[in-house]
């Protein structure tokens, strides 16, 4: 068969779109799933001699197109795999060349619309006339092979030639962005001040930049989305450019020839690597906590009793080993005896500190009784394979039950209402549990009662609001990133979703899988609205926490790659997008806590007011 193709004009393509794991998953970094196969055979295919070959996907579109004689495609911006093709003669570089013509008409479509719609526009200098007098004449080349180097040198040029036109705006939007997160910051950094500060010359200007730049990008009809960056910049420069100014002459530019300023500076970059790290390599959240552990160490004073140090040391130790572990998704095997295990000690802690709390008696038996059915529920789907509606709808109804449980506690001390919240979320949680995620969640939830119980009389003060933020945020990145990445999402088993649903709803799967991402989340900020009982501190801290997350956050939009494979693209996108929605996440579930925590429901209201009569 290879002989009879290699002497007719056929040709066998064999490719895939994407990688899979050995159990059907796609969507994360492995290897597995990002390598894909591609096989040609046939005439004119020059043997690679069992050795890898690297084609962009797009220069299978320009490939199939020569080999079934046709144009190339307008829109195509793949370029003929020329050293993977045989014989090198005149057919071939006309065709060769002919896909630079076809990239070059895409450049000069797009430098006439640049063109028309600029003020101050630079071209990018190709030198086409003089390459194509070039290849009319031939003159110059001593053989083929060096008309064929010419013709893949300019494509080059003509690729960067698309990709200046491209971006053309892209340095003026990067500055912009990044001026707003600066102002951003700035107007946050002014509302906690509350200082009041004459207009200055300088801070004018600086008013009146953004609304030119706005004009500008109006009358070269530039998309809408790209007016919304300098209209943003105008309203924080109108609120706090003058504090930005005050900060920049009184705390920088006095202090910018001090050692001691620089060391500061370099240790705040440090500190800030422990909060961006976790987006690239997951285990270097362990260096965070382990961070937290000596420093608690060091802060032994602030302890007032051994056994209680020693435990939340302890929690920090358990819970800096899950980031070691494999990604969920990539165990094959389902760890049920992990749900089985985190839901009787649930249930032991659970009735060891109600058993004497008989006010509310009823509540608590009810919650255990939904954790008792969430762990039958979990063993019959997951480990004895049953599938049935009656299952399904009993989840739902537990799911119900749980979450409402806490709104009817008529306990006036908050930490037994805390202790309800947490056991509601780990019986939902053990529903969507198919290997060790329990346990990890178990442990979240032990760090963050002893970090209350260690922390509680000491982080009232204003002084370690700043310090209670850094630990908040690091644990927030421990709840989301602890059992895996931003990957997850792709690569989670589907059967995670099993006690609910069996059949494929792919907007109702995904709701579940996000439910399950951010519970954890949830956790963390009950302990952190716990601990601020003050509404002013609880204000400080929400701004505290919004100046961290926009400095990350500009960090990460630096990383932001586009170029590359399409892995690489898109993971770099994911984390900065990630990180903007966690700190929409994070400040809702501030709310919700703060409901969770200090509200009732009516019919509770009504039922104490019964008692009282």
């Amino acid at each position: 068969m290879v002989r009879l193709f290699s002497l007719l004009s056929f040709h066998f393509f064999f490719l895939s779109n994407l990688g899979m794991t050995d159990w059907g998953s796609h969507g994360a970094g492995d290897d597995s799933e990002t390598e894909t196969p591609l096989l040609i055979w046939g005439s004119g295919i020059r043997s690679s001699r069992h050795t890898n070959v690297h084609i962009e996907q797009a220069d299978l579109c320009p490939l199939m197109s020569y080999f079934l004689g046709l144009d190339y495609s307008i829109n195509s911006v793949g370029r003929l795999p020329i050293d993977y093709l045989l014989p090198i003669d005149e057919d071939l570089l006309q065709a060769y060349l002919q896909n630079a013509r076809q990239l070059l008409e895409q450049v000069h479509q797009q430098h006439d619309e640049l063109k028309k719609r600029l003020w101050i526009f630079k071209p990018y200098e190709l030198n086409e006339e003089k390459f194509f007098a070039k290849m009319q004449t031939s003159e110059g080349y001593m053989n083929i092979y060096q008309i064929k180097d010419d013709i893949k040198d300019f494509m080059e040029h003509v690729s960067f030639a698309s990709h200046y036109y491209h971006t053309y705006r892209r340095f003026l939007l990067s500055i912009l962005i990044t001026l707003d997160f600066c102002l951003v910051i700035s107007t946050i950094a002014y509302q906690l001040s509350q200082k009041q500060l004459p207009s200055t010359l300088i801070g004018s200007i600086c008013k009146i930049i953004p609304l030119f730049i706005a004009c500008l990008l109006f009358i070269e009809q530039s998309p809408w989305t790209y007016l919304l960056y300098p209209i943003l910049l105008g309203v924080h420069a109108w609120i706090s450019s003058d504090y930005l100014i005050y900060i920049l002459k009184d705390k920088v530019f006095k202090q910018i020839k001090s050692i001691n300023f620089w060391m500061k500076l370099f240790m705040i970059g440090i500190c800030l690597q422990l909060f961006i790290l976790p987006f690239f390599y997951r285990w270097t959240m362990s260096i965070g906590v382990f961070a937290l552990f000596l420093d608690g160490i060091r802060r032994s004073r602030y302890f007032y009793y051994t056994r209680l140090r020693f435990t939340y040391g302890l929690c920090l130790i358990l819970i800096s080993i899950f980031p070691f572990l494999p990604t969920l998704g990539t165990i094959k095997m389902t760890l049920s005896w992990c749900t089985i295990l985190s839901g009787l000690l649930i249930f032991s802690f659970h009735y060891l500190y109600f058993q004497n709390d008989h006010e509310q008696i009823h509540l608590y038996r009810l919650q255990r009784f939904c954790l008792i059915l969430a762990m039958i529920n979990n063993y019959l789907v997951h480990s004895l394979g049953f599938r049935s509606t009656f299952l399904h709808i009993l989840s739902w109804l537990i799911v119900i039950l749980s979450s409402m449980i806490p709104l009817c506690s008529l306990s006036k001390y908050r930490f037994k209402r805390l202790i309800l919240i947490y056991t509601s979320i780990l019986i939902v949680y053990i529903l969507l549990s198919t290997q060790y995620e329990a346990l990890f969640l178990l442990c979240l939830c032990s760090l963050m009662i002893t970090w209350i119980l260690t922390f509680e009389q000491h982080q009232q003060q204003t002084d370690y609001l700043w310090f209670l933020t850094l630990q908040s945020f690091l644990f927030i990145l421990l709840a989301f990133f602890g059992t895996g990445n931003f990957a997850s999402i792709n690569s989670f088993d589907p059967s995670i979703v099993y006690c609910f649903l069996t059949i494929f709803s792919p907007f109702l799967m995904t709701s579940i899988i996000l439910l399950k991402c951010i519970l954890p989340i949830l956790i963390v900020t009950c302990a952190t609205i716990y601990l601020l009982k003050n509404i002013e501190h609880i204000r400080i801290f929400r701004l505290y926490t919004l100046i961290l997350s926009d400095i990350l956050a500009l960090e990460l939009f630096f990383s932001i790659r586009t170029y590359g494979s399409w892995l690489d693209i898109g993971e770099s996108i994911s984390r900065y997008v990630i990180l903007m929605i966690m700190i929409v996440i994070i400040i809702g579930f501030h709310f919700l806590s703060s409901l969770l925590l200090n509200k009732q429901i009516k019919w509770a209201d009504l039922r104490r007011r019964q008692d009282r009569l």
